[in-house]
C-alpha cells in the first residue's frame, strides 16, 4: 500500500481507533504523568476491521515475551496489546502502536529516518556495521517505512557522514547512493580483512624509470598517477590501461641538459593539482598544475593537459592522454636539494608554494609572482618533509626535531622533540601530526598541545613514508580523531594502521590491520593511497599499485 497524504491517513485512522472515556491520564491536566492509559484501543471486529496489510502499513508491532517483561494491569487489556494475535503462540504479546512517521509528510519522514545514521565508528560492531544494522531493519516494519527508507538523500547523507565525497560535484540525483553506501562497505571489510571472500587486493608494477623511484602523487579522479625518479625525468601515467606500453603517457625531461628547460639532477619530490577555473574545463578534458623539487636545489612548475576519450572495439574502454606539457618556470633560492614541497591556498585565497630542502631551510613561495614571500630557519640538519595545515606549516628533521610554523608570518610556534634519531616523514591534518623516524617508530602528535600521543612500532628499519586519511569528524566526535595510516619503510614492508586518538592512555593510538612485504625488492621511498588503491616507489625502479577494489570500480570514483 503506499503512501497516502497525511490528511488522508489521518482520516483512515480515525475510523479505526478511539481512545477510551474512562482513560486515566489527561494531557492536558497533567502534562508531566506519565501515559499509562491514552493508548488507542483497537477495534478488533466488525468493518472498521483494518486487513493486515494496512496493519502493515499503519502499525508499529513489537513481540514481547510475558516472561521477560513486567505484569501488565489488568485494566490496560485493549489498550495496544493483543495477546498473541497473529503468532498462534498465547506466550507472546503483540504490542500494536500507531505509526507516526507514516502521517507525517514524506520529506519529514525521511529527515526523521536519516538521524539513524551513526555518528561514530563504535557504531561498526554488529549487525551489518556501518550503520545497516540500523537502517536496513527499518526496511522490514511497515510498507511506508520501507518506502521512506529508499529515498536517495538517507543514503547519500549516511555515504557522506562515513566517508565524505571529494567533488562536490558528485551530490547528483542520478546516483544510486544506497547501493554505493553498501559497495561502499564491502570495500572497507576488504581493507580490514572481514570479508573471507577476498583473497587480497591485486599487486601490479608500472616500469619504465631506469633508476630509483623516489615519489609519486596520483588523482583519484582521473586514474591519473604522476612519478618522479633519479633518473632525472618525470612520467605521467594511466592507472587504468591494460598494458605497460599503454600505461605511460608522457616523459618530462631536460633533454639538452640547459638550465631553464627541466631538472638536470635527480627528481625528490612533487606535487599537482586540479587547477580548477581553467576555462576549457570539461568532463574529459582538464589542466593540472604541478611542482617538482629536485637535488639541482630547484623547483620546476609545470602545467599539462589530460583528455579522456574512447578506446577499444566496442568504443567502452576509456583512456588517457596528454595534449600539452609546459615548463612555466624554475624557482631558485635553496642551496641544497629540495626535499618536500606542498601546495598550499590560505584562508584569504591566496596561494603558495612550500618547499623543504637539505640547506635546514623553509622556503614560501607566491603562485600568482612565483617570488619568494619568505625563509624560515631553526633546524640543525636537512629539513627532510613538512606538511602544511589550517596557515601552519610543520618541519621535520634530521637533527630529531619538529617545528611548527605559522605560515603566514614565519614565526614559530612550537617545538616538538621525542624521537630517538632523525625524522624521515611527516603528515599534519586536523591538529594530528604523524612523523616516521630513523628509530623504526611512528609518533602521533597533538599540535595544539605539542603532546606525544602514543607510538606505532613494528618496521625494523627506518620509517621513509606516511600518508594519513582523517575520517569525516562526525565519526569520531569531540577532539577524538580517527583515521586510516598507511606507512613505508626501508624494510620493504608497508603497513596499514587504524588511527583512533580516543583510546585510553598509555595504550597505543592506532592498531595494525594488515601487513604487505612483497610490493618491491629494495628500500620503499614513497608510499600514497585512496579508497581503493595503494601506491609505492622504491630503490627497485617500480612503481607498485595494491588494488582492493576489483568488482568495486565504481565506488573508487567518490
Amino acid at each position: 500500500m503506499g503512501r497516502g497524504s497525511p490528511t488522508s491517513t489521518l482520516s483512515r485512522a480515525s475510523t479505526r481507533y478511539h481512545t477510551p472515556a474512562t482513560s486515566r491520564v489527561s494531557l492536558v491536566e497533567d502534562p508531566d504523568e506519565p501515559l499509562v492509559g491514552d493508548f488507542p484501543v483497537l477495534i478488533d471486529s466488525g468493518p472498521d476491521f483494518p486487513s493486515d496489510s494496512d496493519i502493515e502499513d499503519e502499525a508499529c508491532f513489537c513481540f514481547v515475551s510475558k516472561e521477560d517483561s513486567a505484569p501488565i494491569p489488568s485494566d490496560t487489556n485493549g489498550y495496544g496489546y493483543d495477546v498473541g494475535r497473529g503468532t498462534g503462540r498465547e506466550d507472546i504479546r503483540c504490542v500494536i502502536g500507531l505509526n507516526i512517521v507514516s502521517l507525517l509528510p514524506p520529506e519529514l519522514g525521511v529527515y526523521i529516518l536519516s538521524l539513524l545514521i551513526p555518528h561514530t565508528s563504535d557504531d561498526t560492531t554488529g549487525g551489518y556495521g556501518y550503520g545497516l544494522n540500523d537502517l536496513l531493519p527499518c526496511s522490514l516494519v511497515c510498507h511506508s517505512w520501507y518506502d521512506l527508507l529508499q529515498d536517495n538523500e538517507i543514503w547519500y547523507k549516511a555515504y557522506v557522514s562515513w566517508w565524505g565525497v571529494r567533488r562536490p560535484t558528485c551530490r547528483s540525483t542520478s546516483t544510486e547512493w544506497k547501493r554505493l553506501f553498501i559497495r561502499r562497505a564491502a570495500l572497507e571489510k576488504r581493507w580490514r580483512r572481514d570479508d573471507p571472500e577476498f583473497a587480497g587486493p591485486t599487486l601490479s608494477h608500472l616500469q619504465s624509470h631506469t633508476d630509483s623511484v623516489y615519489t609519486a602523487e596520483f588523482s583519484l579522479e582521473w586514474g591519473l598517477l604522476v612519478s618522479g625518479s633519479r633518473d632525472r625525468t618525470i612520467r605521467i601515467w594511466d592507472m587504468h590501461a591494460r598494458s605497460g606500453r599503454e600505461s605511460c603517457l608522457a616523459l618530462l625531461r631536460n633533454s639538452g641538459g640547459e638550465e631553464g628547460s627541466g631538472h638536470t639532477g635527480s627528481v625528490l619530490c612533487l606535487k599537482f593539482e586540479v587547477i580548477p577555473d581553467w576555462s576549457g574545463a570539461t568532463p574529459d578534458r582538464q589542466r593540472f598544475f604541478m611542482v617538482s623539487g629536485s637535488s639541482d636545489c630547484t623547483i620546476c612548475v609545470w602545467d599539462f593537459t589530460v583528455e579522456g576519450f574512447a578506446a577499444g572495439r566496442d568504443r567502452k574502454r576509456r583512456r588517457l592522454r596528454v595534449t600539452q606539457s609546459r615548463l612555466l618556470r624554475t624557482l631558485r633560492g635553496h642551496s641544497g636539494g629540495v626535499l618536500d614541497l606542498r601546495l598550499y591556498e590560505s584562508a584569504t585565497g591566496q596561494k603558495w608554494i612550500v618547499s623543504c630542502s637539505k640547506d635546514a631551510s623553509i622556503r614560501v613561495w607566491s603562485r600568482t609572482t612565483y617570488e619568494e614571500a619568505r625563509v624560515m630557519r631553526g633546524h640543525d640538519g636537512p629539513v627532510n618533509a613538512i606538511g602544511v595545515h589550517a596557515q601552519r606549516v610543520v618541519s621535520a628533521s634530521g637533527d630529531g626535531k619538529m617545528i611548527l610554523w605559522n605560515i603566514d608570518s614565519g614565526e614559530r610556534i612550537r617545538t616538538f622533540d621525542g624521537h630517538d634519531r632523525g625524522l624521515a616523514c611527516i603528515e599534519f591534518k586536523q591538529d594530528l601530526i604523524l612523523t616516521g623516524s630513523n628509530d623504526c617508530t611512528i609518533k602521533v602528535w597533538c599540535a595544539k598541545t605539542g603532546k606525544c600521543l602514543g607510538t606505532l612500532e613494528g618496521h625494523r628499519a627506518l620509517v621513509r613514508a606516511l600518508a594519513f586519511e582523517v575520517y569525516p569528524a562526525g565519526r569520531g566526535g569531540d577532539d577524538r580523531v580517527k583515521g586510516r595510516v598507511v606507512s613505508a619503510s626501508y624494510d620493504r614492508c608497508v603497513r596499514v594502521w587504524d588511527l583512533d586518538t580516543g583510546r585510553p592512555e598509555g595504550t597505543a593510538p592506532g592498531s595494525l590491520v594488515r601487513e604487505f612485504k612483497q610490493c618491491h625488492t629494495s628500500h620503499i621511498f614513497d608510499v600514497r593511497f585512496d579508497n581503493s588503491r595503494i601506491v609505492t616507489t622504491s630503490h627497485d625502479q617500480k612503481i607498485a599499485i595494491l588494488d582492493f577494489s576489483r568488482g568495486l570500480e565504481d565506488v573508487c570514483l567518490l
